[in-house]
């Protein structure tokens, strides 16, 4: 595969990444960018979203333990 960078609207690509994952997620979806990333970076788009939207996907599936068990224990879900 040959990676293309173009300079892209990152903050456009976050927002399509998380707009898909609206209606599959779980958990509530919360992306915040901060204000120092620059608002066009050199990346290859499409690469850029498939690899943001697994990872996203990932974790929208298994939610940090806080989620559902504020003593800080490490057991993904109410029922392990």
């Amino acid at each position: 595969m040959n990676l293309v960078p173009v300079p892209t609207d990152f903050r456009l690509l976050i927002g399509q990444v998380v707009s898909t994952l609206l209606g599959l997620a779980t958990v509530p979806i919360i992306c915040k960018v901060a204000h120092t990333i620059p608002s066009a970076i050199l990346v290859d788009p499409l690469r850029f979203s498939q690899v943001s939207y697994r990872r996203h996907r990932v974790a929208s599936r298994n939610p940090p333990c806080h989620m559902f068990h504020p003593c800080g224990c490490r057991r993904s879900s109410p029922t392990a």
